[in-house]
């Protein structure tokens, strides 16, 4: 009862000399199709899970992920907040982002959110124009989700977890939660 393993061949390469790409996260579409590739390096890379075959480059996008039915990709850098078709690779939104790097993003395409962490806050922030709703966070941002149905908003971050609604209302906080 051996699993067939495919091998996703992609450059560990970067354009900066002397730099190798470290993986940081890989995340799955809805339907287990697609596997997008975070890493340290520029940007980030979209394979075919069936043929391994590379069928994108998402420039300025070095987090991310995909929204719950998989149509649809978001993901940033220190600069950009992304919308990304997953259909054809278009851009639907490219908005500013910043002015820290990005640590996680939580998306909700359905509703027009995503939460963007970095090191020092947490913020909700609409996906069509980047304007921020409300800060859900402060601290390193570890962590960070929409519930199932997208009415609520989780984030651990180094000064605590954290629920709100999608509004910026604040339900709970924990300082310095345990896990153990």
């Amino acid at each position: 009862t051996g699993k067939l393993v495919r091998r996703i061949p992609w450059s560990l390469s970067t354009s900066t000399p002397g730099v190798q790409r470290t993986i940081k996260e890989l995340e799955f579409n809805a339907s287990g199709s697609l596997l997008e590739v975070s890493s340290n390096g520029e940007n980030d890379l979209v394979f075919d899970v069936s043929s391994g075959q590379l069928v994108a480059t998402l420039t300025s996008t070095q987090q991310g992920q995909f929204s719950r039915d998989g149509t649809t990709f978001v993901g940033g850098n220190a600069k950009h907040l992304i919308a990304w078709s997953a259909k054809d690779w278009t851009k639907i939104s490219d908005v500013p982002n910043g002015p820290d790097y990005v640590t996680q993003i939580a998306a909700f395409p359905e509703k027009d959110l995503a939460v963007v962490g970095g090191p020092k806050n947490a913020r909700l922030v609409r996906l069509s124009s980047g304007e921020e709703v409300a800060k859900v966070g402060t601290g390193y941002t570890n962590f960070a989700a929409f519930s199932q149905d997208g009415t609520l908003v989780f984030t651990y971050s180094s000064s605590g977890f954290g629920v709100w609604d999608t509004s910026g209302k604040q339900y709970c906080y924990k300082e310095d939660l345990e896990i153990g």
